[in-house]
């Protein structure tokens, strides 16, 4: 958990993210960077990306679900007359 490289900061950020013992991490930056600034850094960084951004996608991902529902079912509406359609002619 260090920011030396740039893969080592993606995992520490998401260790963050997914707010697994991430007083560990932050106690760990203060002490090293002898500040308590890191503190609000990550707690910035997990409500930009948990609170804000994790649920604009999730709600995107919703919004596609539905519209892909609304059409499925006007298919199998139309479907559906068009089989009473030739149930009646025939």
């Amino acid at each position: 958990m260090n920011f030396n490289d740039f893969p080592s900061s993606f995992v520490t950020l998401f260790h963050i993210m997914i707010v697994n013992n991430w007083f560990n991490t932050t106690d760990m930056c203060c002490i090293v960077m002898e500040s308590r600034w890191p503190v609000l850094y990550f707690v910035s960084f997990w409500i930009f990306t948990v609170l804000i951004m994790l649920n604009l996608v999730i709600s995107f991902v919703l919004e596609l679900y539905g519209e892909a529902e609304e059409k499925y079912a006007k298919v199998t509406d139309r479907r559906k007359f068009i089989k009473t359609l030739k149930k009646q002619f025939e």
